[in-house]
């Protein structure tokens, strides 16, 4: 994703006063990490936190880890990996 993309995304982001900023900062995340080849799969992202493969998914299934789907597998981005194994992420906030 080129930068001028990133920054299209972020000014309507930034226009629509119906996403909470926190929303509006992981989208941006996500986008970022795609930009910057910074996804990974479920599989490695288990691994990262530490937890099984079905675990991950079932997190990713319902929503407290934030994911997309890329070139047909769904991913998540280490930015949100890392929010999560620290408590600052989706999971711990539900």
């Amino acid at each position: 994703m080129k930068a001028s993309t990133l920054s299209i995304i972020s000014t309507a982001l930034a226009a629509d006063n119906t996403i909470k900023e926190a929303d509006r900062s992981r989208v941006l995340a996500v986008c970022q990490a795609q930009a910057a080849d910074d996804l990974l799969t479920i599989r490695e992202a288990a691994k990262m936190c530490r937890v099984s493969h079905r675990t991950m998914e079932r997190y990713v299934h319902e929503e407290k880890i934030p994911s997309v789907l890329s070139c047909g597998k769904r991913m998540v981005s280490s930015t949100e990996v890392q929010l999560f194994r620290s408590g600052n992420g989706t999971a711990t906030a539900k």
